[in-house]
């Protein structure tokens, strides 16, 4: 399953609903993104995009 958690402002590292979901044991989510007006990067297992790469995620 993959979380996705989309943040409009300077503070897309700040996601309370996402790290809740992630520390949950019957989600079984095995793959968390942030889309946000920041770089690709990647911390603490949360994968960080740019918005614009919404229109490449595919579906697996």
């Amino acid at each position: 399953m993959l979380a996705l958690e989309i943040k409009s402002s300077k503070y897309y590292r700040s996601h309370a609903a996402l790290d809740n979901a992630l520390n949950t044991d019957g989600y079984a989510i095995d793959r968390a993104i942030v889309l946000a007006e920041t770089n690709v990067f990647q911390e603490k297992g949360i994968t960080y995009l740019p918005m614009y790469m919404l229109s490449m995620l595919i579906n697996e």
